[in-house]
């Protein structure tokens, strides 16, 4: 059955209190990665549990590598990459990174890393580029930030280095920048291309902690120890809006590619929903207290699947859960002739129906499938609308 939400010309009769379902808890999760397009989840810890999302049934492989941490998929999810820490000759500790097939296949290669003699044992953020070529990794004193081969784990590049460490590294493909928050309260913005810095954002008082771009490039997020939730923009690097998040602290934010939709994680063991353009909160759900509270380097992430309609949590005390992200529909007016509608979550693809009675009729498809959460329909007279979206698949318990 379709879940669905019903619309009367601009006035949305959805329920206002919809909450995330909780589809999946593992005991083994202290990272975790969605696949580039949504097929996988990999929970992880000393070993690795790969969850394929669909089609059909959610199906649990066991890789039983023992990679650790920042676990990474490949462009076409046919590999996914991950670090494990190692300790070399003369007591100096390093990083490995190690790939392997996708959903069971063996470990490929293991490269010895770049970087032997560091003082940390993992790298603290990856990810695999799009041309399949090269990982880009923060490095483990947080405070640089490189470029490796895919193919032989060479180092190609690396940015400068700067004194006050970062914990995540957000990308926006399109406009060719990353985004990094630091301890010292200052957001970088630097280029893909050459691993520059181009703009340095002062952020709140005390660390910023972690910042997201969205993919078009154009709107900072960032969440505090202090409890905001902020957005910029980064054409003149202006803070756009602000909101007390009432989480006892921002520890780690996600957003989704639509920006329909942010997510932050609170050290009061909460995640919460709220409207990416107006930070109107939308729901909050348990997901665990950090093992170390207001420890910035214990891993606490929060990831939005590339579809928007699921969302994952892990961390240090090794609980991993998969979410649903409800369907809600965030705006809902007419424009002249036309209704403008938004929403967020549900899992495509969707559907727009209407009918001249809400309680009489049959339902019309109004539209064909759309992937997209932003829709303008021609209206004409008085109907009512809703958007319905395919199910949810079983959950499960533990991989």
């Amino acid at each position: 059955m379709r879940v669905w939400i019903a619309l009367l010309i601009g006035l949305c009769l959805g329920p206002r209190s919809a909450s995330a379902q909780q589809l999946l808890f593992s005991t083994l999760a202290e990272d975790i990665a969605f696949s580039p397009h949504g097929q996988y989840l990999a929970f992880m810890t000393y070993t690795t549990s790969v969850v394929r999302l669909g089609p059909g049934p959610m199906k649990v492989f066991g890789l039983g590598t023992l990679a650790q941490f920042t676990p990474v998929f490949s462009p076409d999810e046919s590999m996914l990459a991950a670090t494990m820490g190692e300790v070399f000759a003369g007591g100096l500790t390093g990083t490995r990174i190690l790939t392997h097939k996708v959903p069971e296949g063996p470990v490929v290669s293991v490269f010895p890393s770049a970087l032997h003699g560091t003082n940390r044992a993992n790298i603290r953020d990856m990810h695999w580029l799009p041309d399949g070529a090269s990982f880009l990794c923060l490095i483990p004193s947080g405070a640089e930030i490189r470029r490796f081969s895919a193919a032989d784990g060479r180092l190609l590049m690396s940015s400068e280095f700067l004194q006050a460490g970062s914990y995540k590294l957000s990308l926006s493909h399109s406009t060719r920048r990353i985004v990094s928050a630091s301890e010292n309260g200052l957001i970088y913005i630097w280029s893909l291309n050459d691993l520059s810095l181009q703009h340095t954002l002062t952020n709140q008082i005390g660390p910023a902690a972690f910042a997201v771009i969205s993919e078009d490039g154009k709107t900072i997020y960032s969440g505090a120890e202090n409890d905001d939730l902020r957005s910029y923009s980064t054409s003149d690097r202006s803070e756009t809006r602000k909101v007390k998040a009432g989480q006892n602290g921002v520890r780690e934010l996600a957003v989704d590619g639509e920006q329909t939709i942010v997510l932050t994680r609170g050290y009061d063991g909460t995640a919460k929903g709220w409207t990416a353009g107006e930070f109107r909160h939308l729901f909050t759900v348990p997901v665990g207290e950090p093992a170390v509270p207001h420890n910035k380097g214990s891993r606490y992430p929060i990831h939005i699947s590339p579809d928007g309609s699921l969302f994952a949590t892990a961390g240090r005390n090794a609980q991993g859960r998969l979410f649903t992200i409800p369907l809600t529909v965030t705006t809902a007016r007419r424009e002249g002739q036309e209704l403008k509608l938004e929403w967020c979550g549900g899992r495509p693809p969707f559907r727009l129906q209407q009918r001249a009675s809400l309680s009489a009729g049959d339902w019309e498809d109004a539209s064909e499938d759309l992937h997209s959460r932003r829709l303008s329909v021609p209206v004409a007279g008085s109907r009512f609308y809703r958007i319905t979206s395919e199910p949810w698949p079983e959950p499960l318990i533990e991989p």
